[in-house]
């Protein structure tokens, strides 16, 4: 058995919303391959302009895998700081399952888009991994939401925008990111991410609980934001083919100054 790991290459990427980029080149699947395994999202701010979060969408697609076709996901995001210096935090980037099928010789285009503008350079890369055998499991998809505004009031839902999936019948994981965008104070940040949707086999919202944000102790702290990565639960949910998701934020601790949240789901 052989596995493994190829690049698309480093790309520079547009810092506003509207702009969905080509990460590097195309990757072309070696002749004997019959797996795209996982993939894994690179991110890195190259010069910090302003304190300021980065929040952002990978996606992999292919003309020649119509099967491939979405696989959305969510790159670790990066904390904003507070303070006249401070130093970027982000966690160690996500490795996403996706099983796909591949005869060899295939053309992959991997893509990465900012969800929220930012004015910082942003480098992205993907990482693929490749695999002579076919999967041994049910091949992926992945779907994610739209990048909403949370409001600085606790106790309340935040509702994002509704999002589509079609063709699967369960949902298999969850994902989620939070994140402040320009902090003017140090603030915790608890809550959950809540999905529902009346094409759900049990009928009852799903309730993630986002990883805490900490805060500091000290007057005019120059600190980093501490996002704990992407927000990820394995969960077992049947769907219907044609499944219309509804999601919401609640803080248990609101920030001082708004951020924005996004919601995802991989299924099969």
């Amino acid at each position: 058995m052989t596995e493994t790991l190829e690049s698309s290459g480093f790309q520079t990427i547009a810092t506003t919303v509207v702009t969905k980029t080509q990460i590097g080149s195309d990757i072309v699947l070696p002749k004997w391959a019959r797996q795209i395994v996982s993939i894994k999202p690179i991110i890195a701010v190259d010069i910090p302009t302003t304190a300021e979060g980065v929040l952002t969408k990978y996606s992999i697609e292919s003309d020649d895998i119509a099967g491939l076709n979405p696989f959305e996901v969510l790159g670790t995001p990066i904390g904003p700081g507070l303070g006249a210096q401070f130093e970027t935090y982000q966690e160690k980037p996500e490795v996403y399952y996706v099983g796909c099928p591949a005869q060899g010789g295939e053309r992959i285009r991997a893509y990465c888009q900012v969800l929220v503008s930012s004015t910082s350079a942003v480098m992205v890369a993907m990482e693929i991994r490749i695999s002579d055998q076919p999967p041994q499991y049910p091949q992926r998809h992945a779907k994610i939401g739209t990048a909403t505004l949370t409001g600085a009031v606790a106790a309340t839902d935040v509702q994002g925008t509704a999002y589509q999936i079609v063709g699967g019948n369960r949902i298999v994981e969850l994902q989620a990111i939070f994140s402040h965008v320009t902090p003017a104070a140090a603030s915790s940040v608890i809550g959950y991410f809540k999905y529902t949707s009346s094409e759900f086999e049990k009928s009852m919202p799903v309730k993630m609980h986002m990883n805490p944000v900490p805060s500091v102790l000290g007057a005019a702290p120059t600190i980093s934001t501490v996002n704990h990565g992407v927000n990820r639960n394995v969960v077992d949910i049947g769907i219907s083919p044609n499944t219309t998701i509804q999601d919401y934020f609640y803080m248990g601790l609101a920030p001082t100054i708004q951020g924005y949240f996004v919601t995802g789901v991989i299924y099969q």
